[in-house]
């Protein structure tokens, strides 16, 4: 079987489930086609280039049609959301042969924009739902949405971003111990992002007992803003800005860190989220991102219920540093998000669905 993988950008996140999938006996080849290189912009953010093995990566030429054979399968990024991408998903025949799944994460649904998005994504779903043999769907958020839109739920898959290899997991160490709660966010500096709904929930969890720092690593356009709102809730000396790091010295803050922060408005995933889990970190996050489901119910931040979130933060913070015993347990959870369970469910949904 030979599958072949459509995405706007080569990303490290995928990394590790492609080089998985490549090295399984029912695989024949993986390739990766990519609307352009890894930007300039995403450099600035941390983001490496993707190290693969045995994973042939290359742009995709100006029209070219995806190969319409028996043993392919062709894994389109989005929901007709890249126009190079969906443009060669076009230019199959009627009457194909190879097999077609849309990769899809649910889409923002904030504000005015999210309702015309809804509106076009339904309209996607009439055109799309008879060309499609099926949507892996990111988190139970994108299965459900996914579910609710296309007429034959039976096409949704619940899927996800599955991380690197077993092999690949940190040893977790003891930390050293440590008085206060070390908070982190890694990520851009944008709206989107919720960094303000988080701050003033911490500055609500007054008065606490418990000491507490926050690292924010980072930047954009909402920097400026962020500083003046903190400095006005009074939380400057509690708060460290951090500019963003490649990724292999992130996983050094992860390490240190008790919770990861993910206060997103809207999130179609929030890779972070899986990465901090990883090396022991614990997640909490807000409802709108699709990888909530990794996250304990306690930690959840209901989306449009900003007054429960100094109670979720308090929770965490009168717990105090996580133990070597609770770090270990966190990086156990993340073994689901594997690259071997990926490889393994992508495994099942095609043989399971073979025609």
């Amino acid at each position: 079987m030979h599958l072949v993988f459509w995405q706007p950008i080569p990303s490290f996140h995928q990394e590790g489930f492609l080089n998985e999938l490549a090295k399984q006996p029912w695989v024949d080849s993986v390739q990766l086609k990519v609307e352009q290189p890894l930007t300039q912009e995403f450099q600035k953010d941390g983001w490496r280039m993707p190290e693969h093995n045995a994973v042939s990566i290359r742009k995709i030429d100006e029209g070219e049609a995806p190969v319409d054979l028996e043993d392919y399968v062709h894994i389109f990024t989005g929901f007709r959301t890249h126009p190079i991408i969906w443009q060669s998903f076009a230019r199959l025949p009627k009457l194909r042969k190879c097999r077609v799944f849309a990769f899809a994460e649910a889409p923002p649904e904030y504000g005015f924009a999210g309702l015309l998005r809804r509106l076009k994504y339904e309209w996607n779903a009439i055109k799309l739902h008879v060309k499609l043999d099926g949507v892996l769907a990111l988190g139970q958020r994108g299965f459900s949405y996914y579910s609710r839109l296309l007429r034959s739920p039976r096409q949704v898959h619940l899927f996800a971003y599955y991380d690197q290899p077993l092999s690949y997991f940190p040893v977790i160490k003891k930390r050293e111990h440590k008085r206060r709660v070390e908070l982190l966010y890694v990520g851009r500096f944008i709206p989107l992002k919720g960094l303000d709904r988080m701050l003033k929930a911490l500055s609500r969890t007054k008065p606490c007992q418990v000491y507490w720092h926050l690292t924010l690593l980072g930047e954009g356009p909402c920097k400026a803003k962020l500083e003046s709102l903190a400095k006005r809730l009074s939380l400057t000396k509690c708060i460290s800005w951090c500019a963003p790091v490649s990724a292999s010295k992130v996983e050094a803050f992860y390490g240190r860190s008790d919770y990861l922060l993910q206060p997103s408005r809207a999130d179609g995933w929030g890779m972070t989220i899986i990465e901090a889990l990883r090396f022991g970190c614990e997640p909490i996050a807000s409802t709108a991102c699709g990888a909530v489901d990794v996250v304990e119910p306690c930690f959840r931040l209901p989306t449009n219920q900003d007054d429960q979130w100094p109670l979720v933060f308090r929770r965490a913070l009168e717990r105090g540093p996580l133990s070597f015993a609770q770090c270990e347990a966190n990086a156990k959870r993340a073994e689901a998000y594997s690259a071997e369970v990926g490889s393994q469910k992508l495994h099942d949904i095609l043989f399971s669905g073979e025609r």
